[in-house]
């Protein structure tokens, strides 16, 4: 459903959406029963995912910063006509680098009950990190 979204095809994004292809790499540490990634890279079709931060063995902590970029602009991501109208006066302040949309994201919380959220604090942090 987020490759499907994140391409513009809101409407079709629904559960029991085909699987699609998708690729994860990155680099990270352990220590103190924590991984900590300083690049966690997610690949699929109409998606980039890059995110850096930690993950507990015992899956009582996650806490990652990062951003989404997407082929899609952000209102071409709502599957209905009004809220995707919403939506579109915000799309330029997203369009950035060539991406529909760059959207900078925290997911926080544990395994069992992950928290995503928009990270607009971090932002200027996330675009030091990326090496542009």
């Amino acid at each position: 459903m987020l490759s499907l979204r994140a391409r513009g095809e809101a409407k079709q994004a629904k559960p029991g959406a085909d699987d699609v292809a998708s690729t994860m790499n990155g680099s990270f540490g352990m220590g103190g029963g924590k991984l900590h990634f300083s690049r966690l890279a997610y690949e699929l079709p109409g998606a980039d995912v890059n995110l850096a931060g930690v993950y507990s063995l015992d899956g009582n902590e996650l806490d990652f910063n990062g951003k989404v970029r997407t082929k899609a602009a952000l209102s071409q991501m709502i599957a209905t006509w009004w809220k995707s109208w919403l939506v579109k006066p915000v799309d330029p302040f997203f369009r950035k680098n060539g991406a529909g949309a760059e959207i900078p994201v925290k997911i926080t919380g544990t395994k069992g009950a992950p928290k995503f959220g928009l990270d607009l604090k971090h932002k200027d942090k996330d675009k030091d990190n990326s090496g542009e």
